[in-house]
């Protein structure tokens, strides 16, 4: 995985940058999903030590290889 970039507040992109010539041609889907509050420091976003063992509500854009394009943070 690698570093996230900045994005619009809670959202960090993985993976390679859009490629235009992809285009629609990249299928992906929106998946929900909930993520220890601790893995919040791996995407660069600041978290409360105090709340690591709780769960924080997600959304992961992933392409058809598994690949996460972006997480959308939702709490």
């Amino acid at each position: 995985m690698t570093r996230p970039d900045s994005g619009p507040r809670g959202v960090a992109r993985l993976g390679r940058p859009y490629d235009p010539a992809e285009g629609a041609a990249r299928t992906a889907w929106l998946l929900p999903t909930e993520l220890p509050r601790d893995r919040l420091a791996l995407l660069g976003l600041p978290y409360d030590p105090a709340r690591a063992g709780e769960r924080v509500r997600a959304e992961l854009l992933v392409d058809a290889q598994g690949e996460v394009l972006a997480v959308r943070v939702l709490d």
